[in-house]
């Protein structure tokens, strides 16, 4: 008797054991092996799929199906090293992937933070970063394969690749779709109901700017702004300095200062991307067009102020 219950005993636990190894086996069949280098350690975590359905029925017709994939960015840092936003800053590099069969994967990004070393800045993440990223595949495609490549920084900023390839009839196991569920819930919200974003700038003689103004406008009692970060595929922004926050009949508004390097309006568009975290803690993203008006539309003290305006001495929870 004692033996027959030792036997179950012994099943049972060659059973979990076998389990857990198989999970094990399945979960590195998803994700890349560790990439160790100087700053810490990154990786690629396998994909979850979704299916695109057409518009209307006329199109699937015409168009074969695709797929949704969301895979992940998984990095790991060392004390003292970071990496990097969309926005790099004055010295950083953007994370990149490159797919094999071309095509394109965009990189979601958590909120970041304002990160100083001396007069220089940049905008990324410390510790344990968790980057989800998405791409949209022909359903009779049979791998999804490209590389990684980050910026890792300490007191100089190095590159690090990873080569990836996930055979798309194996998605993700349970392990590896746990990971980019909780990459993707740690994303911004979209702006809440009741803001408005505004963005203007006044040209100057030569059709250049050097600041402008972005404000976000929310009703009266609702968390305010208290800090913005914001990118561009084409111009240059720094960093987003709090100017003031006024008051209305039924809302408030949150007014920031950025400055611009490089642009001028006769060659590139004025576009930009922007995350936004509230003083609750609260982030969310959206983009936006930075409008102009040239100098003199209202008059020499229009003008005149803006060739005299000062950034003011942000509160202490603003940035």
């Amino acid at each position: 008797m004692e033996a027959m219950k030792n036997s179950r005993l012994f099943e049972k636990f060659l059973t979990a054991f076998c389990l857990a190894f198989a999970l094990c086996q399945t979960a590195s069949a998803q994700s890349t092996d560790w990439q160790t280098t100087e700053g810490g350690q990154v990786r690629v975590v396998g994909y979850m799929a979704e299916e695109l359905k057409p518009l209307t029925e006329e199109s699937s017709t015409q168009e074969p199906g695709h797929l949704y994939l969301t895979g992940l960015i998984d990095i790991e840092l060392k004390d003292g090293w970071h990496t990097y936003w969309r926005n790099p800053g004055s010295t950083g590099m953007a994370p990149e992937i490159t797919l094999e069969q071309g095509g394109k994967a965009d990189i979601l990004f958590p909120a970041p933070k304002l990160i100083m070393d001396g007069k220089e800045w940049t905008f990324g993440y410390e510790g344990h970063v968790m980057l989800p990223f998405t791409t949209i595949v022909d359903k009779q495609q049979k791998r999804l394969a490209g590389d990684v490549t980050v910026g890792l920084c300490e007191t100089i900023c190095l590159p690090h690749t990873v080569s990836f390839r996930f055979d798309l009839d194996k998605p993700a196991d349970i392990l590896a779709q746990g990971q980019i569920k909780t990459a993707r819930a740690a994303l911004p919200e979209l702006k809440p109901a009741g803001f408005r974003i505004h963005a203007v700038s006044y040209l100057k003689d030569d059709n250049t700017i050097s600041t402008f103004s972005l404000s976000f406008t929310r009703p009266q009692g609702t968390a305010a702004v208290g800090q913005v970060f914001l990118s561009s595929e084409t111009l240059q922004l720094g960093i987003a300095k709090y100017q003031d926050t006024s008051k209305h009949e039924e809302t408030e508004t949150d007014t920031y200062s950025v400055s611009v390097s490089g642009f001028s309006r006769d060659d590139k568009d004025s576009g930009f991307r922007y995350t936004a975290i509230l003083d609750n803690g609260t982030a969310f993203s959206g983009s936006g067009v930075i409008e102009f008006v040239q100098f003199g539309s209202f008059g020499a003290d229009k003008a005149s102020s803006y060739k005299t305006f000062e950034l003011k001495a942000p509160p202490k929870n603003k940035q």
